[in-house]
């Protein structure tokens, strides 16, 4: 019930790059989120971490952080914002999410998706 699948995995370079491309940019004080409608059942979530964030425990810190608030998040989704359809996201940090913690991510992606739905 609770776990994390590849099928909610962005997997391949391209759809990035689609992703990245196409898709919908959102700026918090934490995370940058891109944003792209997918027609599937479901979310699925990209992440990327460049070695200008930090060292490789920094930056699989935060990875670990978005993998567990995507996890948490990703049931509520459609009861929060009644999605008619679902989105692909990529997250992205911005250099202060060294600070946050997982429920500030968390809220942060939350308030993010909302922008874009309203978008």
């Amino acid at each position: 019930m609770f776990s994390f699948p590849k099928t909610y995995r962005l997997l391949k370079r391209q759809h990035y790059n689609y992703v990245a491309r196409k898709g919908l940019k959102f700026s918090g004080r934490w995370i940058c989120l891109d944003v792209l409608p997918n027609g599937q059942a479901h979310c699925k979530i990209g992440i990327t971490v460049t070695k200008r964030y930090g060292d490789a425990v920094a930056r699989n810190r935060f990875k670990r952080l978005v993998r567990e608030a995507f996890r948490l998040s990703v049931a509520n989704f459609s009861t929060i914002f009644a999605l008619a359809n679902s989105y692909d996201l990529i997250v992205r940090p911005r250099t202060q999410a060294q600070q946050a913690n997982m429920y500030d991510i968390q809220h942060e992606m939350v308030q993010l998706l909302q922008q874009a739905i309203n978008r």
